[in-house]
């Protein structure tokens, strides 16, 4: 994974500032939080976005499965932040990656809030992840990839200019992916260049993986505040899901935004998203 860790106004982490760990969705990069991040610096929160291990700029190294991200994220904490994360925020499979990470060390954050989070079946879902990997062929993402770890920044970005061309000749197929992952158009440049390097074979790992989790058994591990969001415009294994998330983690609080889909509290009304994440801090007297 590649972590970032930021201050005000995108610059360095201050000082003595809490630090809140935003976790995107599957198939997004820290792009996909950036704007929900310059809400929280602007509160005087650090924040820590990510990229996905497979995806855009992290797609030298393979998808492990998302409870190898969690780990990953419980690592960093500990090298990073000793004295744990204020907060966990997880959107999509950056919820589930973010409830298997306080299972795995409870101290990781004081406070955790996800959203969108599956973890019951999806009726029809069979071949799906098959699906997604083919529409990111079909975008222009390589089979083998190019990208080496020697590589450096600048290295990876041409690599990205290159290709970004032939991504964008296949809008159609573009934009049903980013609707169909709620991923708002204003993100379009970004999500472009993270297609056009990542393989076909983490899109449908990536993929399965979020479909297949379920409620982890040693759940109670997570002690913290909890809040559990759902879209009340989303389809209902997701907002049955978010029922199950609840009903598992006895002190958390359900809140559904019934004006709005899938993704939308993270990725297209980040304002919106931080004021309840902020509510939901203070009320647990950790703002």
């Amino acid at each position: 994974m590649r972590f970032h860790a930021v201050g005000k106004d995108g610059g360095a982490p201050v000082a003595g500032a809490p630090y809140v760990m935003l976790l995107s969705p599957e198939l997004c990069g820290w792009w996909a939080m950036a704007a929900f991040s310059a809400q929280l610096g602007a509160q005087g929160y650090n924040t820590v976005v990510c990229t996905w291990d497979g995806f855009g700029e992290a797609a030298d190294e393979p998808f492990p499965g998302i409870g190898e991200e969690a780990k990953r994220v419980c690592e960093w904490v500990e090298k990073n932040v000793p004295d744990g994360l204020r907060a966990l925020v997880g959107c999509g499979m950056g919820g589930q990656v973010a409830v298997e990470a306080l299972c795995e060390d409870s101290r990781c954050a004081r406070a955790l809030m996800v959203g969108d989070v599956l973890c019951e079946k999806v009726p029809g879902t069979a071949g799906s992840a098959k699906l997604t990997a083919l529409a990111f062929m079909m975008m222009g993402a390589p089979a083998a990839m190019v990208i080496t770890a020697a590589m450096n920044y600048d290295q990876i970005q041409n690599v990205m200019r290159e290709r970004l061309p032939r991504v964008k000749k296949r809008r159609r197929y573009l934009a049903s992916q980013m609707d169909g992952l709620g991923i708002p158009r204003a993100l379009a440049q970004q999500f472009a260049e993270s297609v056009a390097v990542t393989p076909r074979k983490t899109a449908s790992a990536m993929t399965d993986a979020v479909q297949e989790w379920r409620i982890p058994r040693d759940i109670s591990a997570i002690r913290c505040p909890v809040l559990v969001t759902a879209s009340g415009l989303e389809t209902r294994p997701y907002r049955d899901s978010a029922k199950a998330l609840h009903a598992a983690i006895k002190q958390s609080k359900l809140q559904v935004a019934r004006d709005l889909g899938r993704n939308e509290l993270y990725l297209r009304y980040p304002q919106r998203g931080a004021e309840e994440f902020l509510t939901f801090l203070g009320g647990a007297g950790l703002r």
